[in-house]
């Protein structure tokens, strides 16, 4: 369920960016006027952008984000006579987000914690720590009991640069009432403002489809209710996104809900950390940077790209050596298809995707073989060679800067399905590891990527290693 526990990782991930109407206020002064506006809206527009405008201004508040996504579906059994097996994925999230400035000094703390179940069994826990306070930039992953902890000493208005640089596109571009083809809003008793808005499309749809990127070839996001309670004075109370997704498979179903509601406006107090539990790094702005530079080129509708492969398999006094370069591009015009050119030890070989039937042909003998491939596996597979270690900062121990633009992040618990592979037929038995990416980013472009994954195993009482 590797595939799952990213997918989900990710999705969760958008959640709580998707509820972020900005990461920093104006920093002067401490308190929030909160007196209503004369201004009585006259349509959904109007209202929206009051709020938009109000929540943009606030210097202090705390964003609570709830979320739970549930996709069941049939799995074909791969043993002949066999029925299928049913698979339900259910993946729960709660997060807070706290913004103060205090006398112009700012602290942050955003929290969220998620888990996954397979048919009912716990998969995978996380929770995830980060924020700014008294100078320091510090963040904690933590997934399955195993924790990751870094600050950096980061200048104020360098944090705050950085925050709004990742948080570009906050609720009030996202979610644009203009691209909702249905609106409705109305007043209360109390004088608080109830909004639902539906039927998105254009940059609002493009971004609520992008929650569910990862899921690409078995649900999209069709349709999406969006609703909003707002206060007198025009501050969001409460919001609530409700996901129609479309299945690919016939055989699946899907949910996705999204609620926040925010809280202590005015008044928020952030809550400190004990950066001596921390480890030290030269920025830790390097993981972020990183980390969405990889996700941009994996994410990618098209590319080309360029792989060297070197392998080397130690059991016990024997050693095993190949090499291996690849040459491909791939696209979506006119349906997902790619076309990659492999040389190794064995020969030159084109392997293509085009329409559902993936081609291996030796370019050698010109024979080819054709079979049936399903486009999400397509993918993958292309997602597959350029990241083969399944990158996740969650797994990062180590954080370097090389040189301007040119970072080495060290991880723990690597994919080892690649390794895997080239063992074969080896009884491996459990593989152990570690990987070392060095990321050469220009101009927020990911260039070059470098990996060294190492592992190691025992095999009939022999020790055994393999260096990607």
């Amino acid at each position: 369920m590797t595939k799952f526990k990213k997918i989900t990782s990710l999705i969760l991930a958008l959640m709580l960016i998707a509820c972020v109407f900005c990461a920093c206020g104006d920093a002067q002064g401490d308190t929030e006027e909160t007196t209503p506006a004369p201004i009585a809206p006259k349509t959904a527009d109007e209202l929206w952008q009051l709020s938009m405008d109000k929540m943009n201004s606030l210097k202090n508040y705390t964003l609570t984000t709830s979320g739970k996504m549930k996709f069941d579906m049939e799995v074909p059994s791969q043993v002949p006579g066999f029925l299928t097996s049913k698979t339900s994925i259910v993946s729960t999230f709660v997060g807070t987000a706290a913004y103060s400035y205090y006398d112009g000094v700012l602290r942050h703390l955003e929290e969220s914690s998620s888990t996954l179940t397979v048919n009912g069994k716990n998969e995978q826990s996380s929770c995830d720590i980060t924020g700014y306070l008294d100078g320091k930039m510090f963040a904690c992953y933590e997934t399955n009991g195993i924790k990751n902890r870094f600050y950096s000493n980061v200048d104020q208005a360098d944090y705050e640069a950085f925050m709004l640089e990742n948080n570009d596109e906050g609720i009030e571009d996202t979610m644009n009432s203009a691209d909702f083809g249905e609106k409705s809003f109305s007043q209360n008793a109390d004088k608080s403002w109830d909004i639902t808005m539906s039927k998105p499309s254009g940059e609002t749809l493009d971004f609520l489809k992008e929650m569910t990127a990862a899921l690409s070839g078995l649900v999209s996001v069709s349709d999406a209710t969006f609703a909003a309670t707002i206060r007198e004075d025009f501050t969001v109370s409460a919001m609530r996104v409700d996901f129609v997704l479309k299945n690919e498979q016939e055989s699946a179903t899907s949910s996705m809900v999204i609620e926040a509601k925010v809280e202590n406006v005015g008044t928020t107090a952030v809550k400190t950390t004990d950066i001596s539990r921390y480890t030290e790094v030269d920025d830790l702005r390097v993981l972020t940077w990183a980390d969405d530079a990889l996700k941009d080129r994996l994410n990618a509708d098209a590319g080309k790209f360029e792989l060297t492969l070197s392998q080397k398999i130690l059991v016990g006094a024997e050693e095993y050596k190949s090499n291996e370069s690849d040459s491909g591009i791939f696209s979506s015009e006119g349906g997902y298809n790619y076309k990659i050119t492999s040389e190794n030890d064995g020969g030159k070989f084109e392997l293509s995707y085009k329409d559902g039937k993936q081609t291996v042909r030796s370019l050698d003998t010109d024979q080819s073989q054709t079979s049936d491939v399903d486009e999400l596996s397509a993918r993958a597979f292309i997602k597959g060679l350029l990241d083969c270690g399944e990158f996740s900062i969650d797994n990062v121990t180590e954080i370097k800067t090389l040189s301007d633009g040119k970072y080495q992040l060290i991880t723990t618990r690597p994919d080892m399905s690649f390794a895997e592979s080239i063992t074969g037929d080896v009884d491996a038995g459990s593989l152990m590891g570690s990987a070392t990416y060095t990321f050469t980013v220009v101009d927020g472009k990911l260039t070059e990527c470098e990996r060294k994954i190492n592992a190691t195993w025992r095999a009939n009482g022999t020790a055994c290693s393999v260096t990607i």
